[in-house]
């Protein structure tokens, strides 16, 4: 599924990774004490967004290093057909925490997603009593995922999915049955966001989007000598 010969995808995968972290962490410093995001809350841990193909393998090889005991139980949900919770919980607790991917790094704060603005349901109304709101741009973020996604394919699709020009975007119960190779009979939804009917006047966070500059810099580099390996 993986190919040592482009190994600089990942390392630009976790330059993103790492800013996205830092973006999240001086958002929750602003605003952690107001939301209900703590741990022991897993009302967020829902299979009804798609994640891009860099972030499942990354989730892939989390999972594929747990102990069998914890395998056994997300083996048990992913054939569950009527669980809506991620497969990954386990005893209300995210089982590849460290490796989660983006959306679950960010989720719970007001997130931009070109014109539209979505928060947790939990925490929505004490972001609209704001006067202000500072947001997360998400779709910076997602334009780095897809690009590596599509070379990542491209060199090393995944073989029990069919074959696609384009990095395919699943669910993470979808990614999983691939890998284990089991009938996938999910249907993936769009991505989750709640819509301020009436949104409180924003303004831009100094780090909110993805650093273009260093990032972008990273990522072009990364891409060049991936070519020449």
């Amino acid at each position: 599924m993986m190919n040592s010969a482009s190994p600089t995808l990942f390392d630009a995968f976790e330059s993103a990774r790492q800013t996205l972290d830092k973006n999240v962490g001086q958002l929750y410093e602003q605003y952690g004490s107001m939301m209900e995001c703590r741990k022991g809350c897993n009302q967020c841990c829902i299979d009804n967004f798609n994640i891009r193909y860099i972030e499942a393998v990354i989730v892939l090889m989390a999972v594929t290093s747990l102990p069998p005991e914890t395998v056994s139980p997300i083996l048990a949900n992913l054939q569950d057909p009527n669980r809506t919770q991620c497969p990954l919980l386990i005893d209300g607790a995210c089982s590849i925490y460290e490796s989660r991917p983006f959306m679950c790094r960010a989720f719970g704060l007001v997130l931009k997603h070109g014109e539209r603005y979505g928060a947790c349901e939990l925490n929505k109304e004490q972001f609209q009593a704001l006067p202000s709101v500072n947001v997360l741009d998400m779709p910076p973020y997602y334009d780095v995922l897809d690009t590596l996604s599509n070379r990542l394919w491209a060199a090393s699709p995944m073989q029990s999915l069919p074959p696609s020009d384009e990095a395919p975007k699943h669910s993470i119960k979808h990614w999983l049955l691939a890998l284990f190779q089991l009938p996938i009979v999910t249907t993936d939804m769009g991505l989750p966001t709640v819509n301020f009917h009436d949104p409180t006047p924003t303004e831009a966070f100094p780090e909110s989007a993805i650093d273009q500059a260093s990032v972008g810099q990273v990522l072009e580099a990364d891409l060049t000598e991936a070519d020449k390996a």
